[in-house]
């Protein structure tokens, strides 16, 4: 096709500018990955060994110009290091509910035995008592000890049993008679313990609220909950655990919301870094402000700002780009590139080069302020040297085509490309004829080779 064609053309300060994002981006989710293993407690050398050799391999792949495979890669990289954040915080919910859970079954059993003591007319200990009151907030040794401390209970308990049987307890009492083990705590639970599914949900409520990335202040809550386990009566705490963990899916409802826009702020903040101006640096301190006072709405507005600000910043740099690519490419080709073009170009949105001693036809190029799209035709004058005619237009066309496959190939040398969107057959539509004379600002002829520019690293 050597008629008129729509192209877009990408270069390689573009193809750069993209991988650049595409490795800050990963950078940012292998840090939130490496912040959360270390607020987990579950850092490792081999975590930390894994994402370094996988950003080096993403970094190889930029120095080695392999574009595609990069992108392809670092999508990659990121879904992973997202995934692995999900599975640490997975694994310290699970940890911290058990911990609760286990805490919550201690209190139960302690305030089960004590109750069954007193029945029996057997007075509570001290320090059966002492765990009811601390079971909730014990931990690691602590905790251990109360377990032991509700072991001996049970023990006492079932000692006590055996001499004086109530009504169903005559299979233990049987066997105690009969020489059968003292059952263990683990055991005595099992066979005891009924689970109160709305204790368990509270419990996974405020385990995920302890683990979000937001360092949430569940204090309040926990407070509650301590205060909800000291109630002797069972229907009232399990009135109040119904409030609290309705109370705690709503905490956790807007916590998630937070926390979503600060890992969002941060992102964007980060591109921001790489724009240099005053909008940019303006939009980064409302971004910091917003996050300190964790403001969801003034987040989400910031990040709308700050994508545009991205977004305009990129079109800009890579109009810029294309444009010079494509003059520089036409000048190395033997066409007058003058000074003055790139700005007249980007200015009128459209622009006519000629080659030296061809008077009667050129060649224009015209696209929108961001350049993302180009259409490359040739054109004629209204005033020729030589009579124009079908023929005559169709054989410049013909040699235009030529032309242009090697101004493709300058680009792609450089490491662009030019993709071809549409095309007609010379001949197939009539040549625009326009006044070469004021088709160019008259300017004195420059020309100049292909030049590489640094983009917007976003």
């Amino acid at each position: 096709m050597s008629g008129p064609k729509v192209v877009r053309v990408v270069t390689r300060e573009e193809l750069e500018a993209t991988c650049q994002r595409w490795l800050l981006l990963v950078s940012e989710a292998a840090a939130d990955l490496l912040r959360n293993a270390a607020r987990f407690g579950l850092a490792s050398s081999a975590l930390e060994a894994q994402v370094a050799a996988r950003r080096a391999d993403l970094e190889a792949l930029f120095r080695s110009e392999q574009w595609v495979d990069l992108q392809k890669d670092a999508a990659q990289a990121i879904e992973h290091f997202r995934s692995e954040g999900e599975r640490l915080r997975s694994e310290a919910v699970a940890a911290e509910a058990a911990q609760r859970s286990r805490q919550r079954r201690t209190l139960d059993a302690a305030r089960s035995i004590a109750a069954s003591l007193a029945k029996a007319g057997q007075p509570v200990p001290v320090a059966l008592t002492a765990v009811i009151e601390g079971a909730m907030t014990a931990t690691g040794t602590d905790l251990d000890a109360m377990q032991r401390t509700v072991e001996a209970s049970i023990a006492t308990l079932v000692q006590g049993q055996a001499k004086t049987q109530f009504s169903g307890q005559g299979d233990l009492a049987a066997r105690l008679n009969a020489g059968g083990p003292i059952p263990a705590f683990a055991q005595w639970l099992e066979e005891n313990a009924r689970p109160d599914p709305q204790a368990e949900r509270l419990d996974g409520l405020l385990s995920e609220l302890s683990t979000c990335a937001t360092l949430v202040d569940i204090t309040d809550l926990t407070a509650r909950a301590l205060s909800i386990s000291a109630e002797p009566s069972a229907d009232r705490r399990a009135l109040l655990t119904d409030s609290l963990v309705l109370e705690a899916a709503r905490r956790l409802r807007d916590e998630r919301a937070i926390e979503a826009a600060t890992a969002k702020a941060m992102q964007v903040r980060a591109e921001l870094a790489a724009l240099s101006s005053e909008r940019g640096r303006a939009c980064s301190i409302q971004l910091d402000a917003a996050i300190t006072y964790r403001n969801v709405s003034e987040m989400r507005a910031r990040i709308t700002d700050g994508e545009t600000l991205l977004d305009e910043g990129r079109r800009q740099a890579s109009a810029v780009a294309r444009r010079r690519a494509v003059l520089g490419g036409l000048a190395s080709l033997g066409y007058e590139v003058r000074e003055g073009m790139e700005a007249a170009w980007a200015k009128e949105g459209r622009i006519v080069v000629r080659r030296p001693g061809t008077d009667d036809y050129g060649v224009e190029f015209a696209a929108p302020a961001d350049a993302s799209r180009m259409q490359a035709r040739l054109v004629g004058s209204d005033r020729p040297s030589s009579p124009r005619n079908a023929n005559r237009d169709k054989d410049q066309e013909t040699i235009w085509c030529g032309q242009f496959d090697e101004l493709r190939s300058v680009l792609a040398d450089l490491g662009g490309h030019v993709e071809i969107e549409r095309a007609l057959a010379a001949g197939e539509q009539a040549v625009k004829t326009i006044s070469l004379t004021c088709a160019s600002p008259s300017a004195e002829v420059k020309t100049t080779k292909p030049q590489t520019r640094a983009l917007l690293r976003s």
